[in-house]
């Protein structure tokens, strides 16, 4: 299974549209905040109708009705999803830690830094994709009972 984790795309809908597409062997597709409306781009489009939409509201998603945090059970782990700045992640990740272990989650994504993060700490992994407004973004793949995770960028930036 492979999962596309996105996160602070500001309004830069090309950018996400063009990560998007060059990833439409992913089954699920994760937003964690702020860019609420950066998927209407491209949401009717064929190529997304099976996908597995996930999103949640960050801090600059204003009178959003997204829930703050989701709980999924993805493969064989829980996963914890947040912006991250009810956690106050940029400046340190140890709150967001303890609510992934409260949670009885294994993997906590979030976003709300811009600065890509893959870490491992007391059984709980924690992920950053980085920010999709930098041409950021990260992939998840599920592998049997493994999970890997990757960081990546967005080629040719400058086209859009």
């Amino acid at each position: 299974m492979k999962i596309l984790v996105l996160s602070d795309s500001h309004g830069r809908d090309q950018y996400l549209a063009a990560i998007v597409y060059n990833h439409l062997d992913c089954d699920i597709i994760i937003h964690l905040g702020d860019g609420e409306h950066d998927f209407d781009l491209i949401r009717d489009l064929p190529e997304m109708q099976k996908k597995r939409i996930i999103q949640v509201r960050g801090n600059c998603d204003f009178n959003s009705d997204l829930p703050i945090t989701s709980f999924e059970n993805i493969g064989p782990y829980r996963f914890y999803l947040t912006h991250g700045y009810q956690q106050h992640v940029k400046y340190g990740t140890d709150y967001l830690r303890l609510d992934a272990e409260k949670f009885h989650c294994q993997v906590a994504l979030f976003g709300h830094t811009h600065h890509p993060v893959e870490d491992y700490k007391d059984g709980v992994y924690l992920f950053n994709p980085g920010a999709v407004c930098n041409g950021r973004y990260g992939i998840i793949e599920l592998v049997g009972e493994d999970i890997l995770f990757r960081h990546a960028t967005l080629e040719k930036m400058d086209t859009f």
